[in-house]
């Protein structure tokens, strides 16, 4: 397959390529390039260092595991930048695990040189395997009395709720969190912190509570995993809120 580069002056917002160095795939997460749910449905970019001494005839293929997905024939060494720029067709990457991609070039004489592969992850499995996540756990104090405007008082104008630890349960993970069934809560980014203790915080703001008013009203959510793929809304939480009495 003869092809035409797409060359470029090196833009400080992508990574710099020097001769040599392996392909470096753009837009992937550090530090195990997994690909986000935003490259696997827009493909894949990658980056080729120019080589040493372009010439014309030679041969750039660009490969994943070993199968080349691009060839590139150097018809003018001139138009040949710091780099070539390529992006992996959606529809050309894996479904799923780890993977390997690197660049091979033939040179006019027939001698080859490549680089070290460099390492890409697809995941595209939803949290929790997409099984459905367990409940979130109000406070004891909250779950025998409700929520109370001394409760709020005393604890900073909020309710903190955990989400117990998942499985599969990754920093770079994101909760989302729905009072009265539908009043979306700011999304909490998990840490590994949150890892090392088994739960994650999901804060109810005191102003969110009186503005849904006294009653019976439910808490749930769902996850979003690192690559950005939803899973299944949680089971319900419901509390008692008695900010009147």
């Amino acid at each position: 397959m003869k092809a035409n580069a797409q060359s470029n002056a090196a833009s400080s917002a992508q990574p710099v390529a020097q001769p040599g160095d392996p392909l470096i795939v753009i837009g992937a997460l550090a530090p195990d390039n997994t690909l986000p749910l935003s490259v696997l449905h827009d493909g894949l970019a990658v980056r080729v260092p120019r080589w040493i001494r372009v010439d014309q005839g030679d041969q750039l293929e660009i490969r994943l595991d070993g199968y080349t997905l691009y060839t590139l024939v150097v018809d003018a060494p001139a138009a040949i930048g710091d780099f070539v720029d390529w992006t992996v067709p959606a529809q050309s990457l894996p479904q799923e695990g780890r993977h390997e991609m690197d660049y091979l070039i033939t040179a006019s004489s027939g001698f080859q040189f490549g680089t070290e592969p460099t390492p890409i992850l697809i995941n595209r499995t939803p949290p929790i395997y997409d099984n459905i996540p367990v409940p979130p756990r109000f406070p004891e104090e909250v779950i025998a009395n409700g929520i109370t405007a001394q409760y709020l008082a005393l604890h900073d104008d909020q309710v903190l709720v955990e989400v117990p630890a998942y499985l599969g349960m990754q920093a770079g993970d994101r909760l989302h969190g729905f009072w009265a069934a539908s009043q979306a809560l700011l999304p909490v980014p998990v840490s590994a912190s949150d890892i090392a203790r088994g739960w994650i915080a999901l804060v109810i703001p005191g102003d969110l509570i009186r503005a849904t008013g006294d009653g019976r009203h439910t808490l749930h959510y769902h996850l979003t995993s690192r690559a950005g793929f939803d899973g299944k809304h949680s089971q319900i939480a419901t509390v008692q809120v008695s900010l009147a009495s």
